[in-house]
């Protein structure tokens, strides 16, 4: 019984250490990402914190969209769906479209009232490279993982 009852805590101990981990991985590219753009653009003193607010704001509503998209796309994978699911499923795809461009419209516009439009091209650029950084990573943690 003792046993049992130490495998069973070490289970529990190993699982929410994982948990926490995982919680603090999405945290820690965020923060690398901050500074990654910081170095890229110059943003004044006075207008930093307005700008990460709104940063911080829109990428989140970013995400919502994107667990929208990937629970659409899920409802994709079924071998079997009849007519009017795959009409529901295309609609479902278009509406999150179209949710995305106006999110990045008004993204745009409130970025605006807090950097000049030659910042918010440069931000975009920087997080593009930022992104395209990431995924050159993670392509090769990938390949090396393969090969072990």
């Amino acid at each position: 019984m003792k046993n049992l009852l130490l495998f069973f805590t070490l289970l529990c101990t190993a699982y929410f250490s994982n948990a926490q981990q995982n919680q603090k991985k999405p945290r820690n590219i965020e923060e690398h990402k901050k500074k990654f753009i910081e170095q890229r653009i110059e943003i004044k003193e006075s207008n930093k914190s307005n700008f990460w607010a709104t940063y911080d704001r829109y990428n989140n509503k970013r995400k919502d969209l994107r667990i929208k998209r990937e629970q659409n796309r899920l409802s994709m994978q079924k071998s079997e769906i009849s007519e009017s699911e795959a009409q529901t499923i295309i609609s479902n795809e278009l509406a999150v479209k179209q949710e995305e461009l106006a999110l990045e419209k008004n993204y745009i516009r409130d970025l605006q009232q807090v950097i000049s439009n030659k910042e918010i091209l440069s931000f975009l650029k920087a997080e593009r490279e930022f992104n395209k950084m990431v995924l050159k990573r993670l392509a090769k943690e990938r390949r090396e993982g393969q090969r072990n």
